[in-house]
């Protein structure tokens, strides 16, 4: 049992499908025509064969993965709805479903080095601030008066 995550054309929204849905040619899916979730999940988990009578057909825009497990098939469609710049393979539709964890690929470092350039930066610095007035409030005067007023 193999379940797809796929983004329809018509509207751009995600989904999970069945392998056994799609049409020979891998572009369009068929979609039950059950109205709650409980019965579109028995059909997707049991693997329920099309109806083609009664079961529409959707254009498929793109795959993004394909998975045995369903709860995994889950987790990655949420994953889907989130991200909108995830790749489906280049060489075919599908990704595989293993558990293994692809190695992040991290930018380079990038080291600018020039010795007019930490030249200048060591020789150059920010003038000093002005110092604060420090105000002496045991000593009365207009501070000391107006801070006594609230008192």
């Amino acid at each position: 049992m193999a379940f797809v995550g796929v983004e329809f054309t018509e509207n751009g929204t995600v989904g999970l499908v069945h392998s056994s849905w799609f049409t020979p040619f891998k572009r369009e899916v068929f979609w039950p025509p059950y109205k709650t979730s409980n019965t579109f999940n028995r059909a997707l988990t049991n693997a329920e064969e099309p109806d083609q009578s009664n079961w529409t057909l959707h254009a498929v825009k793109r795959s993004f993965f394909e998975c045995d497990d369903i709860d995994k098939a889950r987790k990655k469609l949420k994953i889907c709805e989130v991200t909108s710049d995830i790749q489906s393979e280049p060489e075919g539709l599908y990704q595989d479903c293993s558990g293994k964890r692809s190695a992040r690929v991290r930018k380079p470092r990038v080291v600018y080095s020039s010795d007019s350039e930490g030249e200048e930066a060591r020789h150059k610095s920010l003038p000093k601030p002005p110092a604060f007035q420090q105000l002496n409030l045991r000593k009365p005067g207009k501070y000391c008066i107006n801070f006594c007023k609230f008192l």
